[in-house]
């Protein structure tokens, strides 16, 4: 059987002749332009020659083939070979398309697709072979399917339709394979992730590699997701915590990974506030004011010692909400032993590492906060040298 591998130049070339090297090495001939085009020949001779030698065309469906005007020949060519039973066209989807930017005529062919080129190449020889069974022609259209709705607006109310149709098993694990993917959109793979997390627990070797992603957009979209879900199907280990936190491409926004943190810590994680202290070095300001606002949120028995490691923040927001938060705990009566002393380290770092203005209101606040603990931890100092003076005569 020979196929013709009908692509846009630019910029579809490498896999175009990726595609049409495997094909080789599983037995098929390949028309492929250039190389299949004899030096002197002309172009327009030598698709025709392909057309009328192959038995099949295989589409190779991206935008860059839309909008090139050499495929839209070729498919028009293949279709009308086609309908002359001469010819077999195979759509096959390398980069998702809008649906309304692609052909009519096109759209009228099932498409092969998969999240991964190896699967997408299994398949498609699967086809070319006539070995697809019903099993594999279910998972094809089911594919197709979820891509429509992954780029679909509506996608929410149609995956309940998906849900319904297909097994949760088959669509998990292919929206896993496009989260993976890290060649698709940002917001696709968002939400896909969204998607995964409504229908099971996300495995820990993934989460592993997703809280370590590059993309700032992918990172918005899952830290959101994982804030958000309701039935912990992603609760962040806290080494994963720890790496998230870390993580130097995270978007940079005040609700954000610190968010997705706490409500891992909500759904049963075995560790406290004290995973924030991974951000406090962060150089981005934003990230670390997010730590600030849910490590006071909780109000754990880490919090303190938590928000010391934010304590030399320039933010003011940042200082002013540490510091109200001290006194609050002064008020209700909660600052004893290594808490007090905790909380005097905090307020210290705060008004004397010159980066808080004497006369503003935190520092006012921060001044009068740290003289009343102060007092408070005078006479326990002073009982403390008694006892220590009456052990040393004792013990002379």
């Amino acid at each position: 059987m020979k196929v013709f591998i009908s692509h846009a130049m630019d910029p579809d070339g490498p896999l175009a002749h990726r595609l049409a090297e495997d094909l080789r090495k599983v037995g098929f001939e390949v028309w492929i332009a250039p190389d299949s085009i004899c030096p002197g020949e002309a172009w327009v001779d030598a698709i025709n020659r392909g057309l009328q030698e192959c038995e099949v065309l295989v589409m190779l469906l991206t935008p860059a083939a839309v909008r090139s005007p050499w495929v839209n020949h070729e498919i028009s060519a293949a279709i009308m070979l086609e309908r002359e039973g001469r010819m077999r066209v195979l759509p096959l989807v390398a980069e998702p398309c809008p649906e309304t930017d692609i052909p009519p005529l096109w759209r009228a062919y099932q498409r092969i697709e998969a999240p991964t080129y190896e699967r997408l190449f299994a398949r498609f020889v699967q086809v070319l072979r006539g070995q697809e069974s019903d099993e594999a022609l279910d998972e094809f259209t089911m594919l197709n399917d979820l891509r429509r709705v992954l780029t679909s607006p509506d996608g929410e109310r149609a995956l309940e339709a998906l849900l319904q149709r297909y097994p949760k098993d088959g669509l998990w694990e292919a929206l896993r394979e496009w989260v993976q993917d890290i060649t698709s959109p940002a917001p696709v793979r968002g939400r896909a992730f969204r998607w995964m997390l409504r229908i099971g627990p996300i495995p820990t070797e993934l989460l592993d590699r997703l809280v370590m992603d590059s993309s700032m957009e992918f990172l918005r979209e899952f830290v959101l997701a994982v804030a958000a879900q309701e039935n912990c199907h992603a609760v962040l280990t806290e080494e994963q915590a720890c790496r998230l936190l870390t993580n130097p491409h995270l978007p940079r926004t005040t609700s954000g990974a610190a968010r997705a943190i706490q409500t891992c810590i909500r759904c049963g994680a075995p560790y406290t506030s004290a995973v924030y202290l991974a951000a406090s070095q962060y150089p981005s300001w934003e990230v670390k004011y997010d730590c600030v606002r849910r490590i006071i949120e909780m109000d754990d028995a880490d919090a303190l010692r938590a928000l010391r490691g934010f304590s030399t923040m320039a933010y003011w927001k940042a200082r002013s909400r540490i510091v109200g938060y001290i006194r609050n705990c002064y008020e209700q009566g909660r600052l004893q032993g290594e808490d007090r002393r905790l909380a005097i380290s905090i307020l210290e770092q705060i008004l004397t590492d010159g980066k808080l203005g004497k006369r503003t209101p935190t520092a006012r606040r921060g001044q009068k906060l740290l003289s009343l603990l102060e007092a408070m931890e005078q006479p326990s100092t002073q009982i403390t040298s008694k006892m220590e003076a009456t052990n040393e005569r004792i013990t002379d």
